[in-house]
């Protein structure tokens, strides 16, 4: 190609491969939320849960039986909620391993302000990771009861060493998070719900960790509630979907994030189009 400078050929490969990137990025909307209310983004000193709107986590969602709250779960897609597998198969607390379960929807959900995608992510690293959040219609430790108002709590991750000594059966498709201090935790009632953080690269949009599993008692001081790894089953729940034929394909990521808008990657399109030959 007569006049082309290899310089720009090697700069615009790039380019075009993070162009292709925001364009399928701009349709996906995953762990967004409009909240009517500032982002709280610093630690809360808080016993228990503070009642949450469903704009704060848009992606909860309440799973009955017989009209009755059964569990928690969290929107994948318009078709698919995920959710924790003891709700609908009775098991034993202490045999808790791949506590994950997929539903498939009768008819797709209309997704808007308050349904919204949670993300996944393939990050297991809890130092890349800020401001964690469980929420739930659970019991609460202010009436020792079931809540008709959704909660949230801050709690931050803990590691795996830390809990696999501390926590029976803990497994490495287990994580746990909690308050040192206790009294900030997941409950009876709150089970299927998820667990979701920022990335400290990228603090716009919240990613789905975990999945609330089990516990000994709740929020009790050096017991931190146990969760279903979900970068453990991003694999898992690609292929079940597809096999169903309402496919989600979980967005791949290096665990640093992109930091560059569309907007910022088109201005850097062109400037290198304008670029003498």
């Amino acid at each position: 190609m007569t006049g082309w400078r290899p310089g720009a050929a090697v700069l615009l490969l790039p380019v075009t491969l993070l162009l292709s990137w925001a364009h399928s990025s701009s349709a996906w909307t995953c762990g967004q939320k409009r909240s009517t209310k500032p982002e709280k983004s610093e630690i809360l000193e808080i016993t228990g849960g503070e009642p949450a709107n469903i704009r704060d986590c848009p992606w909860q969602v309440g799973i009955l039986y017989q009209g009755r709250h059964l569990c928690g779960g969290s929107i994948l897609s318009e078709w698919w909620i995920l959710t924790a597998a003891h709700c609908f198969i009775n098991r034993s607390n202490w045999l808790l391993d791949n506590d994950i379960a997929l539903l498939l929807l009768k008819s797709p959900l209309k997704l808007g302000v308050k349904a919204v995608p949670i993300c996944l992510s393939e990050v297991t690293d809890i130092q890349k990771w800020r401001n964690c959040w469980v929420t739930g219609w659970g019991i609460t430790t202010t009436r020792h009861s079931m809540t008709s108002e959704l909660q949230k709590v801050n709690i931050k991750l803990i590691k795996w060493k830390t809990c696999s000594h501390i926590m029976p059966i803990f497994t490495r498709n287990m994580l746990c998070a909690g308050s040192p201090q206790g009294g900030k935790d997941a409950c009876q009632g709150d089970s299927g719900g998820p667990l979701v953080c920022q990335k400290k690269t990228n603090q716009g949009i919240w990613y789905q960790l975990g999945i609330v599993s089990w516990g000994v008692g709740c929020g009790r001081k050096r017991l931190p509630g146990v969760y279903t790894k979900v970068s453990n089953y991003l694999s898992w729940i690609d292929t079940e979907t597809a096999k169903s034929g309402k496919p989600y394909v979980h967005e791949r990521d290096s665990g640093y994030g992109l930091l560059l808008s569309p907007w910022a990657i088109l201005l850097l399109y062109f400037v290198i189009l304008l670029l003498p030959l």
